[in-house]
């Protein structure tokens, strides 16, 4: 239950200090149902939660965290009290953690600890005895792989599974996703945060167990999994440069030693990815940076080769993906004429890239973030004759971008997927634009046909492709297809 916090400053020891530039106010945090209780703390058990605290000043105090896992809104300010609330995302750590929240008057500033207990470690269930291998290979998985599905802002949110708003992955909702026709699921995930001795880039015990049980969901369903390492804080992703940093080539051979070691029991249908989008080079920048930037990042992937291969048993054999440079299709065709080398041999690999284009229709929400508009209409037999209409970037560019990945990659036997795809023009009209119910059929229709077109494209070229969601499409609780969005649905599976 909510309850206001009573916090006592400096200031009322030793003569209240001033909130104000004249030394004529007081600032403090009160709470009429406690009222003799002091405090300079809030506490919260691993679950999160928010409790509020007031602040009785003349002039308009601030209060803000100092860590991405605490978020402090104002609720109100009448009469000289300003109520603030502070909500702790849940802490899927086994440690406790600490952060702060500052509250500035004037020139006075205060802050409250805000301590936060870590989760109760499950009893240690081991390493699991190792799965039979199968014999599969990258080709093998491809020949098998019909409709791929992420499970978006859940296992890669910062500060916690829940954080971005998403409930906890549970078996009905991989259910679900089988249900629906998917039999292949990338799983992103974040370890930077769950590293407990920076030191030796240490994983919490506790986040390695409940990854391995999201795995077990999958592959109980029978369906193949891809667990990565998402954009993690971007440690990786946004320092790729000219030439690699022997830190992060330490680091991304720890984490992936750890991953190999407690998932390595599953055979050969877990998949592991890298990296997820590295931001290698710059596909409008000068050909000689490209190009020592994909030789750092081709050190990175190796790293990650070289951790899980020495990790042995069924590793030995895993299908490993690599990530083209921004997993740009394009940057993929142009600079990515070297894989890692594998010690298993050939046939072992995949090549990953994304695909949102265009980008005005697929993800710009506003007018005017490209100096352009929001599209809404894609593909020729859906123009509407305005500004909303597409201009590039529909049926046979998308065709010819998936046919670059087929001759670069997919005719010499190396399998590709498409980690990421999407379009979201119906969220962003409220922000952009008026239609009436027949136009927002229209767009719905476009949209439905852009993810026909693209899944149907990339089927016929040989690429693998794995649709992005966050929770639109199929509800996480229940794992029921979420009516408003079957028709994405049958576009995807038709």
């Amino acid at each position: 239950m909510k309850k206001f916090i009573l916090f006592s400053l400096w200031g009322l020891v030793m003569g209240l200090a001033s909130c104000n530039d004249d030394d004529t106010e007081n600032i403090y945090v009160q709470d009429a149902s406690l009222s003799n209780l002091t405090t300079n703390s809030i506490s919260f058990d691993s679950n999160g939660g928010t409790e509020n605290f007031s602040v009785t000043c003349t002039v308009m105090p601030t209060a803000v965290s100092d860590s991405e896992w605490i978020t402090v809104d104002r609720i109100s300010s009448s009469n000289k009290v300003h109520t603030f609330s502070v909500t702790a995302s849940e802490n899927s750590l086994s440690e406790d953690r600490t952060g702060y929240v500052k509250i500035t008057a004037g020139k006075n500033s205060e802050t409250i600890s805000v301590v936060q207990t870590g989760s109760v470690l499950s009893p240690d269930p081991g390493i699991q005895e190792s799965e039979p291998l199968l014999g599969i290979k990258a080709k093998d998985i491809e020949a098998d792989i019909k409709a791929g599905w992420n499970i978006g802002n859940t296992l890669e949110a910062i500060g916690g599974e829940s954080a971005w708003g998403n409930p906890k992955i549970n078996e009905e909702y991989v259910a679900g996703i089988k249900a629906a026709g998917f039999n292949a699921v990338r799983i992103p995930c974040s370890w930077d945060s769950y590293i407990i001795d920076k030191t030796n880039n240490t994983i919490d015990p506790k986040w390695l167990d409940r990854v391995n049980e999201v795995v077990g969901y999958v592959l109980d369903q029978d369906l193949y999994a891809i667990l990565n390492i998402h954009w993690d804080g971007g440690w990786l992703e946004n320092n790729i440069e000219f030439a690699s940093k022997p830190e992060l080539v330490d680091k991304q051979k720890a984490l992936w030693t750890q991953i190999a070691t407690r998932l390595g029991h599953y055979n050969e249908k877990l998949l592991f990815a890298g990296l997820n989008e590295p931001n290698a080079g710059n596909e409008w920048g000068s050909k000689n940076d490209n190009i020592l930037a994909m030789k750092a990042l081709l050190d990175y992937e190796q790293a990650f080769v070289d951790a899980v291969r020495g990790v042995g048993g069924n590793n030995s054999t895993r299908t490993l993906v690599v990530q083209a440079p921004h997993t740009s299709i394009n940057m993929a065709y142009d600079y990515m004429d070297e894989l890692p080398n594998d010690p298993s041999g050939d046939g072992y690999m995949m090549v990953e890239a994304h695909f949102y284009d265009p980008s005005e229709y697929t993800i710009m929400e506003e007018d005017g973030a490209w100096s352009t508009y929001v599209k809404f209409f894609w593909g020729k037999d859906f123009h509407q004759g305005g500004n909303r209409d597409c201009t590039w970037g529909e049926e046979s560019s998308m065709l010819s971008q998936l046919q670059k990945m087929q001759n670069k990659f997919v005719n010499k036997g190396i399998p590709v997927i498409i980690g990421e795809y999407g379009a979201y023009p119906e969220e962003h009209i409220s922000k952009n634009v008026t239609f009436s119910d027949s136009e927002i059929e229209i767009v719905k229709a476009s949209r439905e046909y852009w993810y026909q077109c693209f899944t149907k494209y990339a089927r016929e070229t040989g690429v693998l492709p794995f649709v992005w969601d966050t929770g639109e499409l199929i509800n996480r609780n229940t794992g029921e297809v979420n009516q408003s969005k079957q028709y994405i649905i049958d576009a995807l599976i038709k």
